[in-house]
């Protein structure tokens, strides 16, 4: 094994765990926003409106 492969190697399985990583954090976004659901909804208006 020379350098560059390994070096390759490791740089595409760290962008994996990357993708990985940002595809979960968009999931529980996706169902803590569907758990909230209006009442998330509702506080999201108030604190946009809430700037006093």
């Amino acid at each position: 094994m020379n350098k560059d492969k390994i070096l390759y190697r490791e740089e595409q399985q760290l962008k994996m765990y990357l993708m990985a990583d940002q595809q979960k954090r968009e999931y529980q976004t996706v169902i803590l926003a569907a758990l909230l659901g209006n009442v998330g909804k509702q506080w999201l208006k108030g604190a946009k409106y809430d700037g006093t």
